[in-house]
């Protein structure tokens, strides 16, 4: 039940009211992330997607899908975020930087080149693709975040990183 209500809310909320995508939100999160990159940090990483708050703001934004409901989906959720998401969260990101020290990347001299993010359907929480370009020793290397996500204007990371 819980999840099939946290699903429905998820879903409910892809057609909320719409945010512009811009180039000053993709390059802001791009930046952030390049430095995480550089520090190899996997609490940097973590913390470049939503915090539980932001979700639980989401959710009561669109408390009439939850009805009666809410709070007990709001502990499940920041059960599951804690327990499940983050530690997913921290583990494909030291994936990918030891493939990358693998391919030879000395993560702390990377360097942006560009990023883009992919469409997306709007609202007030969406996903979409985000592609970053970095290079390093004169070697472009493009690493993909598949799921990312756009929730109220501004690009979070997901578990699914990984390089091109």
């Amino acid at each position: 039940m819980k999840k099939s209500i946290f699903t429905f809310a998820l879903l409910a909320t892809m057609s909320a009211i719409a945010h512009p995508l811009t180039d000053i939100a993709v390059n802001l999160t791009a930046q952030k992330l390049v430095e995480v990159l550089r520090s190899a940090s996997p609490d940097g990483y973590v913390a470049l997607y939503p915090s539980v708050q932001e979700f639980h703001n989401l959710m009561k934004a669109n408390a009439s899908v939850y009805g009666p409901n809410l709070k007990e989906a709001q502990e499940e959720f920041e059960t599951q975020h804690n327990t499940k998401m983050l530690p997913s969260l921290k583990a494909s990101f030291a994936a990918l930087i030891k493939e990358g020290e693998a391919k030879g990347i000395v993560w702390s001299e990377v360097e942006f080149l560009s990023t883009e993010a992919g469409k997306h359907p709007g609202g007030d929480l969406s996903t979409a693709t985000f592609t970053l370009a970095i290079s390093h020793n004169g070697k472009v290397y493009g690493i993909v975040i598949d799921n990312a996500l756009l929730l109220n204007g501004k690009w979070h990371v997901s578990k699914y990183i990984r390089f091109s």
